[in-house]
């Protein structure tokens, strides 16, 4: 069937087809948290180490994903409302499931296996853990004794690492388009992005070491980034099957030359989003966003499944049981922890009129 006059040039950009009540980013969401479990499933299990792809480990391209996704979502939101409702929603979004994966590794999973070990369990560790880690940095990876005679013992969570530096994506973006000059000039969020990208892009090419921070900085930072940049240019950056093509040619490339690292958040941001773009899975997480569950409550579970002996039937076996098992522990926090939360998100309004205009030169 042909496309009706002017549908075609209808959604001939990133912007006219990522239509915000019809595409597929929870589906894809859910898909890149999966393929945490599937990296992290190695060590959790005792199996080795992660699956890499390139320079990079399966569970970073996911993560990047993650990024690229949130830089055009979070810019969107930022550009609608005022700094106070913007901050108020994405505090809601991150911090209450946040808190109760937590409490819930802490008072649940972390007892539960070490029953299973015959570990010994520390509460007043435990209550340090919940405590310690609330504002999302990670003080204390671990419960004391808790994680005696797994075969991965160094934290908890491997994957809550993260969310500090989304966090801090929320609050730079916030901070950079709170400037006139920023909005009025899109511009400058390609400067952002080339700073981000070519010291440490130059780095990898080089060879050269850098500090952990400023890797895991530029290259989450670059691909969040990535995101808001294509959603301000979102009018002019074509919706294209063959640039997707390209843009995964590109990845391929420097995948094997060990630069994704410094150089993927570009094509990776482009590839994801016109993945993103398709209304075909549009209905997956419509109702329940089960996503961000999966993701702060996956490794843990990994870590009981591994403890209860799931890992001795074998690590396809093993993976798959892990993300079957989490997808109970995500819905509860769906519908008990954060579809409520979110609903409290109109209690500050949503700002001026006029404050959310585009950044448009």
């Amino acid at each position: 069937m042909l496309p009706a006059v002017g549908e075609s040039e209808a959604r001939s950009t990133l912007g006219a087809a990522l239509d915000p009540r019809h595409n597929s980013f929870n589906a894809l969401r859910l898909l890149l948290a999966l393929l945490v479990i599937v990296s992290h499933a190695p060590p959790a299990g005792g199996f080795g180490e992660p699956p890499m792809v390139g320079d990079v480990e399966l569970g970073g391209w996911a993560v990047a994903g993650f990024f690229a996704i949130s830089g055009w979502l979070i810019t969107a939101s930022r550009l609608r409302l005022g700094v106070a409702a913007y901050l108020w929603r994405r505090c809601l979004r991150i911090f209450p499931a946040f808190w109760a994966s937590l409490v819930v590794t802490a008072a649940v999973i972390a007892p539960v296996t070490t029953m299973l070990t015959g570990a010994t369990f520390d509460p007043g560790s435990a209550w340090g853990f919940v405590w310690r880690n609330l504002t999302l940095h990670i003080v204390q990876p671990t419960i004391e004794g808790s994680l005696e005679g797994l075969a991965y013992d160094e934290r908890w969570n491997l994957s809550l690492w993260t969310l500090q530096w989304e966090f801090l994506c929320y609050v730079a973006i916030c901070a950079l388009l709170s400037v006139g000059f920023v909005r009025g000039h899109r511009w400058v969020l390609l400067v952002v992005l080339a700073l981000l990208v070519i010291p440490y892009g130059c780095a990898a090419l080089l060879g050269v070491e850098v500090t952990t921070g400023f890797a895991q900085g530029s290259r989450l930072g670059s691909a969040f980034v990535a995101g808001s940049v294509m959603y301000v240019y979102r009018d002019r950056i074509p919706l294209s099957g063959r640039l997707a093509a390209s843009a995964v040619v590109a990845l391929a490339i420097l995948a094997s030359l060990g630069l994704i690292r410094g150089w993927g958040a570009i094509p990776l941001a482009y590839v994801v989003l016109w993945l993103a773009a398709s209304p075909r899975f549009e209905n997956v997480g419509r109702r329940n966003d089960v996503s961000y569950g999966v993701y702060v409550y996956a490794f843990p579970v990994q870590l009981l499944l591994a403890a209860a002996g799931a890992a001795s039937l074998g690590l396809t076996v093993y993976t798959v049981a892990c993300c079957v098992a989490v997808l109970p522990l995500a819905w509860l926090s769906w519908l008990v922890i954060e579809k409520p939360s979110l609903k409290m998100k109109n209690l500050v309004p949503d700002g001026r009129p006029g404050e959310g205009e585009a950044v448009h030169r």
